[in-house]
């Protein structure tokens, strides 16, 4: 770093550079820029207007004062110790920023706004001053162990320490952070975003360089990239330590569009963060990529499509809390595997036991979905491969719905949807997001059929439909009560590790499981396309379960269940812009119960 000499035998001009241990104690300046400021180029070779500037007066000051308060031979002031017309010595100014002020025996916070009088002023006079709205001295105000104050005369209005309250009630930044009995690494990122969410810099770019130290990452000035320099920043956190509270930002300007990337595009977003925690260690999402098409991660949704609110379709859960009360954001899937943003405007609020069986705040319960491999984009594009108005739609070449029938009344406890990365859960369809893959899909129905207001019959099924995406489907219902539950298992397990793409390989997975051949379809211009029907072995019916007691109760008696399944298009422009399948299914009861003396098991 190049260094001022403070004593007045040498010239200003003489300025000298150090490396690393061989760097001198030296005082450091924060200050606002205005219009006079006096660069390197200036400083050594100075014309007649130079020493006029008020610029000039800030670096005397500083010199002047390190030598006769701190008794500093040097010190450094950021407008003249950086020779901007080099590109390689801003960047690295620049990355080395934070540590140039930690390390600093004293800084000096020069507040040309701040007028002389009583330090009893300073409550109402010093949260007005510029100095506090400037994104540069957020870490100018963080990183120093020792500041000093003084006003637009230069007279000594208090230290960092003394005045620790009213800089937090100023700032937001924690009382412990700014005595240094806490550490940057003890905060979420989005509460250290907050922090900068007021701030502003004269260039987009700085906004996002100006954060570097506080999040401890490097990267190269790219000025010119104006916004995409905070998405970087954001990228080089989440790289460094996958702290996922930096995608609970909100964003309700008008401009703000109802799907969005993944990532806020600016500090600002960031406003209601100020009580954000996160939880580091005790999460699933502690291994993250960043690819091309956005941050990769292995993690569950969670959801209700019952949900009046359709912003709770689809959620995911970062383990946040704001104000302690836990937190999550909508996403929409808008591709295989690959989610946006959805109603950025707001945060789903899941209340302090929302991990619980019990309902919080009058909230429906969600539900977990299985893990899948999930792409949380970073961008966007507006080109579609299907014309759509938006990305959901430009991204789906076809579409197929399963539809339950509701005679007898089914009451479904778990179900488990196949392939995961083209299963949207928001609308509950099944999705192609090109024109030649033979596509095939399968969920797994576990719930009950209620006979009665006391009488029900557990029902395990699996409905599997192939080649849907390609105007070819085939359908097939199979009863998993006819299987093992260590096979239906297996099937599980090995149905979701194949990509939609392996349709020849699911299908010859569930045909070798049940023994039994799909059925062929038939022409497409057919409204029925397919029928089929499976007949269960006899199924043991039991009363519904207790609110008490978690224990089912037989009734003793057995009925066999006729289970069916037909394919037939549908038109629904709101979740596809192409006709899309329809694949009903349903049940006959063949044989009712006649005893109805309880069994308990």
């Amino acid at each position: 770093m190049r260094l001022l000499p403070t004593s007045p035998d040498v010239a200003l001009d003489n300025t000298q550079e150090y490396i690393g241990s061989l760097i001198p104690p030296y005082a450091i300046l924060s200050h606002t820029w205005g219009p006079d400021e006096v660069t390197l180029q200036e400083l050594k070779f100075p014309s007649i207007s130079t020493s006029d500037k008020k610029g000039f007066e800030k670096i005397q000051k500083t010199t002047v004062i390190a030598r006769t308060r701190d008794a500093l031979e040097y010190a450094w002031v950021d407008t003249c110790c950086i020779d901007k017309s080099s590109s390689a010595e801003l960047t690295e100014a620049i990355n080395s920023m934070y540590a140039w002020y930690a390390q600093a025996h004293v800084c000096y916070v020069y507040l040309e706004d701040l007028p002389p009088g009583p330090d009893s002023d300073l409550d109402v006079l010093l949260p007005r001053c510029r100095w506090f709205t400037r994104g540069w001295t957020l870490q100018e105000l963080i990183a120093p162990q020792t500041i000093i104050f003084f006003d637009r005369e230069w007279n000594e209005r208090g230290d960092k320490k003394g005045l620790s309250g009213l800089l937090c009630h100023i700032t937001g930044i924690p009382i412990g952070l700014l005595k240094h009995e806490t550490t940057l690494g003890q905060y979420a990122v989005a509460r250290k975003m907050s922090w900068a969410a007021s701030r502003e810099t004269t260039r987009i770019e700085d906004s996002a360089y100006c954060l570097l130290g506080i999040f401890d990452v490097n990267l190269s000035l790219i000025y010119g990239e104006g916004k995409k320099a905070f998405i970087r920043l954001q990228e080089a956190i989440l790289l460094a330590a996958a702290d996922l509270s930096i995608f609970i930002w909100t964003d309700d300007s008008d401009a703000c569009n109802i799907l969005t990337p993944i990532l806020a595009d600016s500090a600002q977003h960031f406003a209601r963060c100020s009580n954000a925690e996160v939880a580091l260690e005790d999460t699933i999402y502690r291994e993250l990529m960043i690819t091309t098409r956005g941050i990769q991660l292995q993690g569950c949704l969670i959801g209700s499509a019952d949900h009046e609110d359709d912003l709770h379709r689809s959620l995911f859960d970062p383990y946040c809390t704001i104000d302690g009360i836990a937190v999550g954001f909508g996403i929409r899937k808008v591709g295989g595997g690959r989610f946006a943003r959805y109603k950025p405007d707001r945060l789903a609020i899941f209340g302090e036991d929302h991990r619980s069986t019990q309902h919080t705040n009058g909230w429906t319960d969600l539900g977990r979905m299985p893990f899948e491999s999930l792409v949380l984009a970073t961008t966007l594009s507006t080109n579609f491969p299907f014309p759509a108005k938006n990305v959901v739609l430009g991204n789906r070449n076809c579409a197929i719905r399963v539809h339950m029938e509701n005679d007898p009344k089914l009451s479904v406890q778990r179900s488990r949807a196949m392939p995961r990365s083209h299963w949207d859960l928001h609308d509950e369809v099944f999705f192609c997001s090109n024109v030649v893959s033979k596509g095939w899909s399968a969920l797994f129905v576990h719930g009950t059929l209620e006979l009665n207001s006391t009488t029900c019959i557990p029902v395990n099924f699996l409905v599997w439909c192939s080649n849907w995406n390609i105007r070819k489907p085939n359908i097939f219902v199979g009863s998993l009560h006819d299987l093992e539950p260590a096979i239906t298992v297996l099937l599980e397990s090995q149905l979701q590790n194949l990509p939609l793409e392996s349709c020849l390989q699911a299908e010859g997975l569930v045909l070798s499981i049940f023994g039994a051949g799909v059925t062929e379809p038939v022409s497409a211009a057919s409204t029925v396309l397919n029928t089929v029907t499976m007949e269960s072995k006899q199924i043991p019916v039991v009363s519904p379960k207790s609110r008490v007691h978690s224990r089912a109760q037989h009734v003793g008696e057995k009925v066999a269940v006729e289970l069916m399944a037909h394919i037939e298009e549908d038109h629904c422009p709101e979740l596809c812009i192409k006709p899309m399948w329809r694949l009903s299914v349903g049940w006959k009861i063949l044989d009712r119960p006649s005893r109805t003396d309880k069994i308990e098991t």
